[in-house]
């Protein structure tokens, strides 16, 4: 039996948190990723998640390559007509329109939904919302109260992926506790045990992580309507002989997206301008005028 560890985000927070966490911040947010799978096999249950619960909204994987976007309008190609792409924009920022008018309690859970409800055959695994993530004990003056992780539990039915499929996560971020942190340091990983292919030319390593080459995010705290998000691309290495870090070779490469298609400004560094994205505190900065 092996084991595929599907990763998270590499932002520049990354590289300078000793545990290799990403920031998550501190807002409800979508961030969504796709993953390369780096050999053929068929994944067989249990799996698992290692995440951390205080900023815990949700996890879904898909089959394929996905936007909320794309998932949610459909994906039109270069050669649809025009009010098809139109159709599927308004579908989209109805769909936006209408978490947003949520309370900010149902907001994390009613896009999670939506995405689960929009799946179909592509869905792959998912977090089982029945099954407690935490539990809290009152603090009574001994130190020993307040908010405690919980395992829940991670539903994914035996699949089988070949080698260089694709995979997407749609990973929700829901401000649980400790709200007083702007910055959150996060792990969110998925741990699928597989058998290898038998047919392939070379076994696969016992234990092999895989990182998105990229990422973006949705800040569900803002006014949905807009529907701007984060597109990045980070640069990085992977770790040498003997180690398990990662390294960031040129830092990120990020633009802002809107309804599902980039804007034409050239592409942004964060980190590097006077306004800030929100979600994300002091470590990715974006221009003033989003």
């Amino acid at each position: 039996m092996h084991k595929l560890i599907l990763m998270y985000p590499m932002d520049e927070h990354v590289s300078s948190d000793v545990l290799q966490r990403f920031d998550c911040g501190n807002r409800q947010s979508l961030f969504t990723y796709s993953i390369v799978l780096p050999s053929s096999g068929t994944v067989v249950p249990p799996s698992w998640m290692h995440t951390h619960r205080a900023r815990h909204g949700g996890y879904v994987l898909l089959r394929g390559e996905h936007t909320l976007f794309s998932l949610v309008a459909g994906a039109p190609n270069a050669s649809s007509a025009v009010e098809n792409l139109t159709a599927a924009h308004i579908e989209y920022t109805t769909l936006l329109e209408d978490v947003s008018a949520m309370p900010a309690s149902a907001r994390v859970a009613s896009l999670r939904r939506a995405v689960l409800e929009r799946a179909g055959a592509s869905l792959l695994c998912h977090d089982d919302e029945r099954q407690p993530t935490s539990f809290a004990i009152n603090e009574t003056g001994d130190g020993l109260g307040g908010h405690f992780d919980r395992q829940g539990a991670t539903v994914c039915e035996p699949f089988s992926f070949r080698a260089d499929e694709k995979v997407t996560a749609f990973s929700f971020v829901n401000p649980n506790w400790a709200l007083d942190l702007k910055v959150f340091s996060q792990h969110t990983m998925l741990f699928l045990l597989f058998t290898p292919d038998p047919a392939a030319a070379e076994p696969p390593p016992l234990v092999t992580q895989q990182l998105p080459h990229e990422y973006r995010v949705l800040d569900l705290d803002r006014n949905l309507y807009d529907a701007r998000s984060l597109h990045c691309k980070p640069s990085y290495q992977p770790p040498g002989r003997g180690s398990h870090h990662w390294h960031h070779t040129s830092g990120l490469n990020c633009t802002v997206e809107t309804e599902g298609a980039e804007l034409d400004e050239a592409p942004h560094q964060p980190g590097r301008w006077a306004g800030s994205w929100p979600l994300l505190g002091s470590v990715l900065r974006l221009p003033t005028w989003l």
